[in-house]
């Protein structure tokens, strides 16, 4: 069983086709069963060994696009508020969705249609044919989900998304310095205080204005690195206390909605670290017996094998940071 689509006046109006004027056995030969080309099946007769219901047109099954209008009508009702998919379904399969739910209910289907990129890794089409799959299991093995959502709505929705090599690696330095800015933030000790503080950047309004300009998260995105070097700059003068714990708190509490930024800043910079870690083969027991070692040699004045010390740990991955009063390290991602 066919749907016509001549019969349908609006037929094409998503995908702005055009219906080719081409009848079944006219310069071109088409599906039998089929008038036109883009006609499409609503319900198929049953082969043998398939499943199949009783209908009073035949044991068969639903076609693919009829599935789809029946689930949604069935959970969402006749008109949908927002409409989703990959913009390789536009046509024929949202199109479809269209002509047979309207013609049915005579209310529009969907208010609106949202269609996203395809997802690519190393610029090919991910696919299980072609075995280039990743999978959020794998992603989440081996990532914080901060980072898997920062490489998605760092892109445009609209656009194709290429995963390539190295791209999660180079998004979990940004997760890291986020979450260690935020954890020292938290580490600071401050007096409340009741005067109006005043940010220097209006973080809600500018996040609401780039979700109102057709939700883009790309812009979202780049805004928190103009927030964090703002942070970082006012962390490094130790000013500001107050502005730097609102500016935080503004930020957790506005990308909520992406789902951003809203674990515990020291439990995610402590597992990012101890991933490096482990992924040099040095400890932290190790790396300390190195610093003293290292101020022994400075306090004696011997700043060549403090040096070496400091180059040695490098090269494992590891970055010493001489402060006023003490040293430091963290890792280099």
């Amino acid at each position: 069983m066919f749907f016509t689509v001549k019969k349908y006046s609006q037929y094409g109006k998503l995908s702005n086709r055009v219906i080719k004027d081409n009848i079944s056995g006219v310069r071109k030969e088409i599906e039998p069963g089929k008038r036109y080309e883009e006609d499409f099946a609503l319900w198929k007769s049953a082969k043998v060994g398939e499943i199949y219901w009783e209908a009073p047109w035949g044991k068969g099954r639903p076609g693919w696009h009829i599935e789809c209008s029946a689930m949604s009508m069935r959970y969402l009702g006749e008109t949908i508020d927002i409409h989703g998919g990959g913009k390789d379904l536009i046509f024929p399969h949202h199109e479809n969705e269209i002509a047979q739910s309207e013609s049915l209910t005579g209310k529009q289907f969907s208010n609106y249609w949202i269609h996203n990129g395809l997802v690519k890794l190393n610029g090919q089409k991910m696919s299980k044919s072609l075995g280039n799959v990743i999978s959020i299991k794998e992603l989440l093995d081996n990532y914080n989900s901060d980072v898997i959502r920062f490489v998605l709505l760092q892109n445009n929705y609209k656009s194709d998304l290429n995963i390539v090599d190295g791209i999660f690696e180079e998004v979990e330095k940004h997760i890291y310095n986020f979450y260690k800015i935020f954890n020292e933030i938290d580490n600071l000790k401050y007096e409340k205080t009741i005067k109006e503080i005043k940010l220097l950047y209006n973080i809600e309004d500018e996040f609401k204005e780039s979700m109102r300009n057709d939700f883009n998260t790309a812009v979202a995105i780049s805004n928190l690195f103009k927030y964090f070097h703002s942070m970082n700059g006012m962390l490094n003068k130790k000013q500001d206390i107050s502005t730097l714990k609102l500016m935080k708190e503004t930020i957790v509490k506005t990308y909520a909605v992406l789902g951003l930024l809203q674990k515990s800043p020291k439990e995610v910079v402590d597992k990012i670290r101890n991933k490096y870690l482990e992924k040099h083969k040095v400890t932290e027991d190790e790396i300390n017996l190195l610093i003293e070692k290292r101020s022994k040699y400075k306090r004696s004045k011997d700043y060549e094998n403090a040096d070496l010390i400091k180059k040695q740990l490098l090269g494992r991955g590891i970055i010493i940071l001489d402060r006023k009063n003490t040293t430091e390290w963290d890792v280099s991602l």
